[in-house]
């Protein structure tokens, strides 16, 4: 290789380099920019908490029933200084005061003529009531999953209630508006169900064609009988109770 072959092979490494240099701190600029917009953009969710040292929701309290079982009543506490997060607050707490008296246990109940298989910490059934919570950008999504425990191992489908509030305002966002944001309409999120329905039905062999009752459990779905939330991927996603010939389960279905 001669002196100017050797000079034009140096000119452009020199120049990918400068390049390289260049890329890479455009790169690293617009990570720092989008850390500090996120840190911003939590600092201003934060400012709609009432307990800034909280989480957006928390649990002040408990009563440990069966920490085996994990039956574990929780009285909640949404942090946002708002009227809806308390009302929904309040309205949670009701409702677990009456879930927490469904209790029952086997040595209270009349001799059973068919014992038992599941008798952990004297259990005998108990209708829970969980909660999930997450954030999805400027949304806070609360998930409250209520569902009967019994010592047969015998639960069924659960019921599930999705509240999705603004952290900016603290106010909770209606099916309407989130519909309307995710532009779909009612129609559409109730169609795209049934197909999905349909292809479960499809999936299902000789010997579990009769299993899926879907007649009835379109029935449900066109009487607005299912839950959206968003996951946490911020998909609109509906909560689905497939009815069976056997027990009836939960399906999540996504919409978009």
């Amino acid at each position: 290789m001669n002196d100017v072959e050797k000079n034009k092979t140096s000119l452009i490494i020199f120049i990918a380099l400068v390049v390289l240099i260049a890329v890479g701190g455009f790169l690293l600029i617009i990570y720092h920019h989008n850390e500090k917009k996120n840190a911003n953009s939590s600092k201003d969710y934060n400012a709609i908490k009432v307990d800034k040292d909280k989480d957006f929701i928390y649990f002040p309290s408990a009563k440990v029933v069966s920490t085996e079982l994990g039956i574990i009543y929780q009285d909640i506490a949404i942090n946002l200084d708002s009227q809806d997060a308390t009302k929904v607050s309040e309205s949670l707490n009701k409702l677990l005061q009456e879930n927490a008296k469904s209790v029952k246990l086997i040595s209270e109940q009349d001799p059973l003529d068919n014992p038992p298989t599941y008798d952990t910490d004297d259990i005998y059934s108990a209708r829970l009531q969980n909660y999930s919570f997450y954030t999805y950008r400027n949304k806070l999504i609360l998930l409250v999953d209520q569902h009967n425990y019994d010592c047969y191992g015998i639960g069924g489908a659960h019921d599930l209630t999705s509240y999705i509030f603004n952290l900016t305002s603290g106010n909770l966002l209606s099916k309407e508006a989130l519909l309307e944001e995710y532009q779909i309409t009612e129609e559409e999120v109730e169609n795209v169900i049934i197909k999905e329905l349909n292809a479960l039905k499809e999936k299902l062999d000789s010997t579990q064609e009769d299993l899926l009752q879907l007649s009835p459990t379109i029935d449900r779905v066109k009487n607005h009988e299912y839950t959206l939330y968003l996951n946490r991927k911020g998909e609109l996603t509906a909560n689905v109770v497939v009815i069976t010939n056997e027990i009836n389960y939960n399906e999540d279905i996504v919409i978009k």
